[in-house]
């Protein structure tokens, strides 16, 4: 008598299998804004990869010779009258680092039933590696792991049509 093969699946091992399932080719359709075709930041500090000005929208001050952290996020904002975008910038040791930043950036969002995960794309099967919903983005550009979060979806989408990367 054969008896039947039961699995039980876990929500640990669902994010797990979701993960990995993403062939790379798929991704490439779905690349919110266009990133890929933007070229790379250059630099180590600051302002070099995070302009004072995109778009309508104002960075806050940032001291003067500001390093981007490879262990912390370095955290500004950016503001246009009432309309904010909370923007995070690192950049990693390795490519399984920048890999390793969405991955959690999704799992946060996967974990915290409050956020509406509408219009949500994922992908770490193929670089830039990537993850939205509709007021935030985390993304990987070469060395540099970024994540936008904005006050409104349509605040996320002029910000990142004027990023440069």
């Amino acid at each position: 008598m054969k008896l039947p093969i039961v699995a039980i699946l876990t929500p640990a091992l669902a994010l797990a299998v979701s993960a990995q399932a993403a062939p790379a080719e798929p991704c490439a359709k779905i690349i919110p804004y266009g990133i890929a075709a933007r070229p790379e930041p250059a630099g180590t500090l600051v302002s070099q990869v995070l302009p004072a000005k995109v778009g309508r929208f104002v960075r806050d001050e940032v001291a003067r010779g500001a390093a981007i952290p490879a262990d912390e996020d370095f955290n500004v904002t950016y503001r246009a009258g009432k309309d904010t975008i909370f923007v995070g910038l690192s950049r990693a040791g390795s490519p399984a680092e920048v890999k390793a930043a969405v991955q959690t950036s999704r799992q946060d969002v996967v974990s915290d039933k409050r956020i509406d995960r509408r219009g949500e794309v994922y992908c770490v099967s193929s670089a830039p590696y990537f993850y939205k919903i509709l007021d935030f983005l985390a993304w990987t550009r070469g060395p540099y792991f970024l994540y936008a979060h904005a006050s409104r979806p349509a605040v996320l989408s002029e910000f990142m049509q004027a990023f440069p990367y």
